[in-house]
């Protein structure tokens, strides 16, 4: 039997291995690799139409019927304020949707569904990934249980280490997002992109809570001018706010496929949060 092993339970990960099992032939196992230590980045997450066709086709599940799972909204479009003199909408042609859901829970509930639906053809493997080569037409990873060799390797591991095999683009101008979660319930099925004077904000609504990622360029604003916006927007004392901060790189990786190594979600590139782009 033939392999292909993903490396990470993010998103992309996930989808990775959803898209694999629903079109490689019977004769590839598609394993799983990954290290339960390490958290993976959750705010909530906003997807484009692919992930609710290729979660019902690999795990049969539907927003119509297990929405609460991944605490799931349907996305109908985007909308776009304060960019221009008019609200601005970029809708999802019918009959397709994109879908909110809760990241930090894709992989617990999808995993089972895996287990039940593939049964042979889905392998998981937990582990510390410290090496991934290129070995006589194999991919050896290597591990602290030992080294597991596979014929191609889809590399979901979120973002590098190191950006020497990388590409730094200077033309996205942020680089530094406060994400901010309200224990409220999203009331409406778009994903909401606001502009404001330091950048941007987008809003993901969840069944059970908001998620609102504030960005901005902490070269120019400082992150104290920023909370205080974020806390005059909210009206929300700051001291009562529910920040996590993060600061990130624009970059696309110099090669997708090295080998039978092919990189995938944000080891492959990140440009922005707004089009979700390395999700695509």
């Amino acid at each position: 039997m033939r392999t292909i092993a993903v490396v990470g339970v993010g998103t992309v990960g996930v989808i990775s291995i959803a898209h694999f099992l629903t079109y490689m032939p019977d004769e590839f196992k598609i394993v799983s690799i990954h290290d339960p230590n390490i958290p993976i980045f959750g705010i909530g997450e906003s997807t484009p139409i692919n992930p609710p066709d290729i979660f019902y086709r690999a795990a049969d599940w539907s927003l119509f019927e297990a929405e609460d799972e991944l605490d799931a909204t349907v996305k109908f479009g985007i909308k776009y304020t304060n960019w221009r003199e008019h609200t601005i909408f970029s809708h999802v042609g019918p009959p397709s949707y994109g879908i909110h859901l809760n990241n930090f829970k894709i992989k617990d509930v999808m995993f089972p569904r895996f287990q039940k639906k593939w049964k042979e053809k889905f392998e998981i493997i937990e582990a510390k990934i410290t090496d991934l080569k290129n070995v006589d037409n194999m991919v050896d990873v290597v591990t602290d249980k030992g080294t597991f060799t596979y014929d191609y390797v889809i590399d979901c591991r979120g973002w590098p280490e190191s950006y020497d095999d990388y590409v730094i683009s200077e033309a996205a101008p942020l680089n530094s997002c406060l994400v901010q979660m309200v224990p409220e319930p999203g009331t409406w099925n778009y994903t909401h992109h606001i502009a404001h004077e330091n950048g941007w904000m987008f809003g993901i609504p969840l069944k059970t809570r908001q998620g609102w990622g504030y960005l901005y360029n902490d070269k120019i604003t400082s992150k104290e001018d920023a909370i205080d916006d974020i806390s005059e927007r909210f009206k929300t004392k700051k001291e009562d706010l529910n920040l996590r901060e993060f600061t990130f790189k624009n970059f696309i990786a110099k090669k997708f496929i090295d080998g039978r190594i092919l990189k995938n979600g944000n080891r492959a590139m990140f440009l922005e949060p707004m089009e979700a782009l390395s999700g695509g």
